[in-house]
């Protein structure tokens, strides 16, 4: 076994880098499709709702999954 002394740490992951939500504008609209979590992706919304009162609205269709910015 061999100790390293102050190796550089991993690198931050977040979930602001997978979800596009941050970015929208009133209007745009961001579609995906499984494996993506939707469930993970409403939370992420809720967030958004919660910390800067943006809202959204979703629809699925088939396998496809549509989130759009509304406010």
């Amino acid at each position: 076994m061999t100790i390293f002394k102050n190796p550089p740490p991993p690198p931050k992951r977040s979930a602001r880098k997978k979800w596009p939500f941050g970015k929208m504008k009133v209007g745009d609209m961001v579609m995906f499709a499984p494996p993506w979590d939707i469930d993970q992706a409403q939370v992420y919304c809720h967030g958004f709702r919660r910390d800067k009162g943006w809202k959204f609205t979703s629809e699925k269709d088939g396998r496809m999954f549509r989130i759009w910015r509304i406010a």
